[in-house]
C-alpha cells in the first residue's frame, strides 16, 4: 500500500468497509497514512480516523499539513436547507 501512489491507494481504501480501513490506515507509518488520508474525499476521511483508536488518529492527524481557516462566507448554509 504504502508504494502505491497515494491517489491510487486512497481510492481502493476509499471503496473498502470504514472499520476494515481505518484498521489497515492505523497499521501504517504516520507520514504514508496521511498522504494517503488527505488523498480522500473529506466525509470518507473524517469517518475513517474516527473510527482509528485515538493514538492513531492523533498521530495521524499531526502529521497532516495544517487547513487554512473558513472565510466568513464559507460558513453559512447552502439555500434551501
Amino acid at each position: 500500500m504504502e508504494e502505491m501512489p497515494s491517489g491510487t491507494a486512497a481510492t481502493l481504501v476509499a471503496q473498502m468497509p470504514p472499520d476494515h480501513a481505518a484498521r489497515l490506515i492505523s497499521k501504517m507509518p504516520p507520514v504514508p497514512a496521511a498522504r494517503l488520508v488527505e488523498e480522500m474525499p473529506s466525509g470518507t476521511a473524517a469517518t475513517l480516523v474516527a473510527q482509528m483508536p485515538p493514538d492513531h488518529a492523533a498521530r495521524l492527524i499531526s502529521k497532516m499539513p495544517p487547513v487554512a481557516p473558513l472565510r466568513p462566507e464559507q460558513h453559512r448554509a447552502p439555500r434551501g436547507l
